[in-house]
């Protein structure tokens, strides 16, 4: 599973993360990491079950600081 793309809302409070399951198995979002910090508990996983080549959406709430750098990362089952 891959990230795909990352957009976000115009107050800077909301991230959307399209993910893409790049295997040909099913697989599961299991969590979201920002910087290394669990985000999970402040995400919306819309599609948690990805089939085979199959696109999902994650949101995360938070306040973002704009032109600043950040780290997304995603934890899959498989």
């Amino acid at each position: 599973m891959r990230i795909d793309y990352v957009s976000f809302n115009d107050k800077l409070d909301k991230c959307y993360v399209y993910v893409f399951n790049d295997s040909p198995y099913p697989d599961r979002v299991l969590s979201m990491y920002i910087d290394g910090e669990d985000y999970t508990s402040a995400s919306r996983i819309i599609d948690k079950e990805l089939d085979a080549r199959k696109k999902g959406l994650i949101i995360i709430s938070k306040n973002f600081i704009e032109g600043s750098m950040i780290n997304i990362s995603i934890k899959g089952e498989k």
